[in-house]
């Protein structure tokens, strides 16, 4: 049976690119399965759309999550509802996820096919939280999670419910599928950024991508913008400017804890020479993926950020400031690791040392 009319429910229309690179997972693979699928989506910015995903906006319809008659009358006209992908349920959850596991209910109630993508269920949720939206997966028609916290915080009777991945670790095979590499080589050309790097790489300089977002503790978050400024003026000065540094703040979210452009224009403001520093803007999370292939080294915070380093081969350092984070690490086995309260300026210094040899 060919899909038709899917509500997807997800963190999605927030300005967060790990999100969005979920979304485009899973509307790649409904469309490979049927080209003439539309998905309706309910978000808190409806034009997000424009910004990343205007290369399949033809299937999307996004409207404001708090417009309930329009909620209400795509969930009638829809012949299925997915919830996924990404770490849904955390100590970082949101308001209105919290609403989730009653529209499960809802949804399956009204005959509709339910299923649960490649979600996080954490340690970190509230124990009400967990409570229903282990209620909820029992109404679902099929389910998995991303991680083994997530499956160890499931429900031993609910045996539906799967073990899986992270969605963006499908990214790699999905853009070999149908010729999409080539497509979205031909858009990352047309990037400004595509150029930038290009022509840094030409002068021969080693490039350093970095991800950092900030924290709940805002005297945490002062110490990473002290470290990240101080290792960035040590090192170009070291290198005689032979080294540029390149920004991927992962999200632009209207929130203190959340938004890492913010905390990048703080962390620049503290650079000497600021010639030497590129900041990617917000675009398809797609070309943020190929672009991350340019850095000769990756240090990294955001959960994706590291997904997208580790998939691209890039020697990697990462941070941890979530479990998600740390059950990834393990997962792949990464060596290079410094958590929050080790890190200083020198972690990194070694760390580009250590590779720029």
């Amino acid at each position: 049976m060919k899909n038709k009319n899917i509500l997807l429910i997800g963190n999605y229309g927030n300005y967060n690119i790990g999100d969005e690179i979920l979304l485009k997972v899973i509307v790649l693979d409904l469309l490979e399965k049927d080209n003439q699928t539309k998905i309706s989506i309910p978000v808190r910015n409806p034009k997000f759309i424009d910004i990343y995903h205007a290369d399949i906006s033809h299937s999307l319809n996004s409207f404001n999550v708090y417009d309930i008659k329009e909620l209400l009358n795509c969930l009638i006209s829809s012949d299925k509802v997915i919830v996924g992908g990404g770490g849904i349920w955390s100590g970082y959850t949101g308001r209105l996820a919290k609403l989730i596991p009653f529209f499960l209910i809802i949804s399956k109630i009204l005959g509709k096919e339910v299923i649960v993508k490649s979600v996080g269920l954490y340690n970190t949720a509230p124990r009400i939280e967990k409570i229903f939206v282990n209620l909820s997966f029992f109404f679902v028609d099929q389910c998995s999670v991303r991680d083994e916290e997530s499956f160890n915080n499931i429900w031993s009777l609910n045996k539906k419910v799967k073990i899986d991945k992270d969605l963006a670790l499908e990214l790699p095979a999905i853009l070999l599928k149908h010729g999409l590499r080539q497509k979205y080589d031909g858009i990352l050309k047309e990037t400004p950024e595509y150029n930038i790097l290009n022509h840094i790489k030409a002068q021969d300089k080693y490039i350093i991508g970095l991800s950092i977002k900030p924290l709940k503790n805002l005297e945490k978050t002062r110490e990473l913008i002290d470290i990240t400024s101080k290792f960035i003026n040590i090192e170009t000065i070291k290198y005689n400017q032979r080294v540029h540094f390149v920004f991927f703040p992962f999200a632009g979210t209207n929130s203190h804890i959340e938004n890492d452009e913010m905390l990048t224009d703080e962390i620049i403001k503290k650079v000497e020479f600021k010639e030497n520093i590129t900041v990617i803007s917000r675009n398809n999370p797609i070309i943020w993926y190929l672009l991350i292939r340019f850095v000769n080294i990756f240090i990294g915070m955001r959960f994706h950020s590291i997904i997208f380093a580790f998939v691209n081969n890039v020697p990697l350092l990462a941070i941890p400031y979530e479990n998600k984070v740390w059950n990834f690490i393990k997962d792949v086995k990464l060596e290079n690791v410094v958590t929050l309260d080790d890190l200083n300026e020198k972690c990194l210094i070694k760390f580009l040392e250590d590779n720029i040899r």
